[in-house]
């Protein structure tokens, strides 16, 4: 494994997603923080990667995922955490996901390949 510089890759599974009658009292004001977080974060200078996975299960992984880039609360098939996981080491080791926000959804394409603009 190639190693990269110290940078973050956010998984911000709770600021686009959840059902609209989870949005009230203290899921509302973390909806607000980590949206808050992620608007900074996409200002910021810092070599981030920001990732929105839709629904995660507790599945085994795949290794494949369906994608989308600047993604803001897209809806999309379940995805097991296990893929998200192995989406954000291939987000470190490709330094071409750097200042992307990438929705991540259950799929068929592998992981390595949807996390490129071009995939």
């Amino acid at each position: 494994m190639r190693r990269t510089r110290n940078r973050p890759v956010r998984d911000d599974k709770f600021a686009g997603h959840g059902r609209s009658d989870d949005r009230t009292g203290r899921d509302a004001a973390v909806l607000v923080a980590k949206r808050c977080a992620d608007d900074y974060l996409e200002r910021s200078p810092l070599e981030a990667t920001i990732l929105r996975p839709t629904a995660l299960t507790d599945d085994e992984g795949t290794g494949q995922v369906s994608s989308t880039f600047e993604s803001r609360g897209e809806d999309g098939d379940e995805i097991p955490r296990a893929d998200v996981a192995q989406a954000a080491v291939a987000c470190l080791e490709n330094e071409e996901t750097i200042g992307e926000t990438i929705g991540l959804f259950g799929g068929e394409t592998p992981v390595e390949e949807a996390i490129r603009s071009d995939g």
